[in-house]
């Protein structure tokens, strides 16, 4: 588990002051499936983010190579007399494409705070993986489980400080619920797992979708009844499952077309202001961004 504290320190009160929080994932920059034009547009989106907004990656940069590929792989090299060339020759081609991903990503470097590692992905013999390799290199935080993301937010000349947690992790499992409230639902049981978590999100098996759940109460020290506001998120992916031309996994699997897009938040601070209390509280709003896939028929 990977803690991570970020302060962010608004201009002032109210909507207009806000932060975008993006949360994307499973691109599979290496697919023949992969949309160029959706991650473009979003893309696109996230260089407009207000300054202090940032961008979580929750899992599967690329699609080689999945746990069990990777595992037999890996077993097949260690008993094989050239297993060190082809792992070598494997590890070089992976740098290649991760380099044109980091190349692609780096206009908003400067709004990147975290990368999750997935179950698609490639192990180095010095045990580090490819998603570890670019956060790295694109100088972020890296969580090979959950990230937990404890934002720290205040307003220009005011001390008052309020948390914010989001808790990050790519997700497990089968990945084909055969409805939209399966995927739900199991976001809702993961949401349980965290008293006070504002945000759970991830990824894994492609679908989109933000939901408000239930208000929880908490009684402070004071007797005051506070509520806590949360969300779960699953957060779309890139991959354009049905298309033109030659079949990728899905499409051969006959399986529910995976969502393009991502999950968006808007974060700010208000102030109540009253004769028993002065406080500040947290205001969220969550959205999915729906993405336009190339289309199925070329014109």
């Amino acid at each position: 588990m990977q803690i991570v504290k970020k302060k962010v320190t608004l201009k002032n009160y109210g909507e207009k002051h806000k932060i975008n929080i993006g949360l994307f994932g499973d691109i599979h920059w290496d697919d023949i499936a992969f949309s160029k034009r959706a991650w473009n547009e979003g893309l696109k989106r996230w260089k407009k983010y207000p300054d202090k907004s940032g961008l979580i990656c929750v899992g599967d940069v690329l699609s080689f190579s999945n746990t069990n590929t990777r595992k037999k792989l890996l077993a097949a090299f260690d008993d094989s007399t050239q297993g060190e060339e082809a792992r070598d020759i494997l590890g070089n081609y992976v740098k290649m494409v991760s380099g044109d991903f980091v190349k692609s990503i780096r206009p908003v470097e400067d709004k990147l705070w975290g990368f999750v590692q997935g179950n698609h992905s490639w192990e180095f013999p010095d045990g580090s993986t490819i998603d570890e390799r670019i956060s790295d290199i694109l100088k972020t935080d890296y969580a090979d489980g959950v990230m937990i993301l404890i934002l720290l937010l205040s307003v220009e000349k005011r001390e008052t400080v309020n948390q914010f947690n989001i808790v990050i992790h790519h997700g497990y499992g089968r990945s084909s619920a055969s409805t939209p409230g399966g995927s739900i639902n199991n976001r809702s049981k993961k949401n349980a797992f965290f008293a006070n978590a504002n945000i759970i999100a991830t990824g894994h098996d492609h679908t989109l979708s933000v939901t408000p759940e239930r208000p929880r109460l908490f009684i402070s020290p004071t007797g005051n009844i506070n509520e806590l506001h949360s969300w779960s998120c699953a957060t779309g992916s890139f991959v354009n499952s049905y298309r033109a031309g030659k079949a990728g996994y899905v499409e051969k699997a006959f399986m529910p077309p995976t969502t393009l897009g991502f999950v968006e938040f808007d974060i700010w601070l208000e102030r109540e202001n009253t004769t028993k209390r002065d406080r500040q509280i947290v205001k969220s709003q969550g959205k999915v961004i729906q993405l336009n896939p190339e289309p199925i028929i070329p014109a």
